[in-house]
């Protein structure tokens, strides 16, 4: 993942306590959940909530299981778009599931800041090098 061009996105802004844009990064980010010798692997997109402005939530768009182990995912695995699944399968199957394990609202509140902190300490950090670099 590239994450200055997730950082970068457009809409990805909240204000701040003075009414300022505020740049917000919203990394992809992958779940996977081990049983035996198989994975359930959920690659997962962050989103605002509908309910509440200002709030996190995430949508599945993708899902496969696959071999244990920390490789690369085999071509032959066959995945498929959370978007294209039923709306009460969805619901029962993978948010409650992913829910039961962790993955909720306040978890991606932590996930937006915790990106956020990392992604404004790693702009700063560039811009101290160019401006050392330009200063030679």
């Amino acid at each position: 993942m590239d994450g200055m061009e997730e950082f970068e996105q457009e809409g990805q802004q909240a204000h701040d306590d003075q009414g300022n844009l505020t740049p917000v990064s919203r990394p992809l980010f992958t779940v996977e959940i081990e049983k035996g010798n198989e994975r359930l692997c959920f690659e997962l997109e962050l989103v605002d909530a509908h309910d509440e402005h200002g709030q996190f939530d995430y949508r599945v768009e993708e899902f496969y299981i696959a071999p244990t182990g920390s490789g690369e995912i085999d071509p032959k695995v066959y995945s498929s778009s959370g978007k294209y699944i039923d709306e009460n399968l969805y619901n029962l199957l993978f948010l409650k599931f992913l829910e039961e394990r962790g993955i909720d609202a306040q978890f991606c509140e932590n996930l937006v800041r915790f990106s956020t902190h990392y992604e404004h300490a790693q702009y700063v950090a560039l811009l101290q090098k160019i401006k050392s670099f330009v200063s030679k």
